[in-house]
């Protein structure tokens, strides 16, 4: 039995969410900003704009970044009178610089951290992608840019069918986690222990059962088993989210990264996926189009890639380790949510004619004769037509 989270990649998928406990009311939205002094038609075009109200806190939010919370912030979440009155040109603080070398894209990096008390991460597009709504939010609207989209691959692929729709993200079910991380034991050896045991007389039906077993292979099974099962929607769930956008599979998080040349690397880059497998064909800076994205970590919004977590112990992903991994976070009313930490962009205004940051594809995406992951990744046939997989 597969997961349900196989239903993202059906072109028939209706991103379903009855279910959800926090879900708008489109309609009721439409006549508190009509209420408030809107025009119908501008009432509707804010709510497919994704401007949703919330009847527990009075208040409208944006779904690109304000989340399900009922504080107010004048930014994402707003009272319905305050909405009307949002001012029209860009208001946010988000740096513009034209870099017309590598060494003046370091330069400016270093002056931005100097000047940060955070750490700076790094997104790299090969041109700017912006959000596509026809109401942009003033508070994120980059003066001579506009509104840049950094939705998550999961999202991107919901708003392309339906925008009216709020579903949670659903991981990987816990069979197909399982199916994919018992690669790294000796499944045989480990079911001929469990049946002598069995035959033995011994009591031996659960996972617990197993965990506490006096035998250490099947003790290790077990604990492994219970770690994966317990904490699979709870403290292991960004890891796995990490796992899975790494891997080219849909998820709810961005990948970002703390070194400048993984960013260098696939903003000069142009992934290509092909019959025979994937690849990144160097275009410099693609007409001078490409650009890097510097922001702030937040600690509460992002997590970094935990690679010595026991659940990897035996399976250790090699791409997120080598593209030293920050991922943001996001939900179905904060779709864009990493877009509100960022601080900066970089045009790389100038010509590369070969690739100048240190590193390759052979190094940052591994084949599976040297990462164990993606071989376990591609034993499952769901992933396995869905991942990608990059030609030497």
């Amino acid at each position: 039995m597969s997961s349900g989270y196989w239903n993202y990649y059906s072109d028939n998928y209706e991103w379903d969410d009855e279910g959800e406990l926090v879900r708008p009311d489109l309609a009721q939205s439409r006549a508190k900003l009509v209420e408030a002094g809107m025009s119908e038609t501008d009432a509707q075009r804010y709510v497919a704009s994704g401007f949703v109200y919330s009847k527990w806190s009075d208040t409208f939010i944006d779904r690109y970044y304000g989340g399900a919370l009922m504080s107010v912030d004048a930014r994402t979440r707003v009272r319905p009178s305050d909405l009307i009155q949002w001012p029209i040109e860009p208001q946010n603080r988000v740096w513009v610089k034209n870099a017309t070398s590598w060494v003046d894209v370091r330069r400016i990096v270093d002056e931005a951290a100097a000047s940060s008390g955070k750490r700076l991460l790094f997104r790299r597009q090969t041109q700017n992608h912006l959000v596509n709504r026809e109401i942009h939010n003033p508070w994120f609207v980059v003066d001579g840019i506009g509104e840049i989209s950094l939705v998550p691959s999961v999202w991107r692929r919901m708003l392309n069918k339906r925008t009216d729709r709020f579903p949670n993200f659903q991981s990987l079910g816990l069979l197909d986690w399982s199916q994919i991380l018992y690669q790294g034991f000796d499944m045989k050896e480990i079911e001929r222990r469990h049946q002598e045991k069995l035959d033995a007389g011994e009591w031996m039906h659960s996972m617990q059962d197993m965990a506490d077993s006096d035998d250490s292979v099947l003790s290790e099974f077990g604990n492994f088993r219970l770690d994966l099962a317990m904490g699979m929607q709870f403290n292991l769930a960004a890891l796995l989210s990490t796992l899975l956008q790494h891997y080219g599979l849909y998820s709810h998080v961005l990948d970002l990264t703390t070194s400048l040349e993984v960013a260098m690397f696939f903003a000069t880059h142009k992934f290509r996926k092909l019959s025979s497998g994937c690849s990144y064909e160097f275009i410099g800076t693609n007409e001078r189009k490409s650009v890097i994205y510097v922001l702030r970590e937040d600690h509460r919004e992002m997590n970094r890639h935990e690679s010595l977590d026991p659940i990897l112990r035996k399976l250790q992903p090699l791409r997120p380790q080598r593209q030293h991994c920050i991922i943001s976070l996001s939900s179905p009313y904060a779709l864009n949510l990493p877009a509100d930490f960022l601080v900066g962009v970089i045009r790389l205004d100038f010509d590369s004619r070969s690739n100048e940051c240190g590193v390759n594809a052979q190094h940052l995406l591994p084949d599976d004769k040297d990462d164990a992951f993606l071989k376990a990744l591609k034993s499952n046939p769901f992933a396995k037509d869905h991942l990608t997989d990059f030609t030497s």
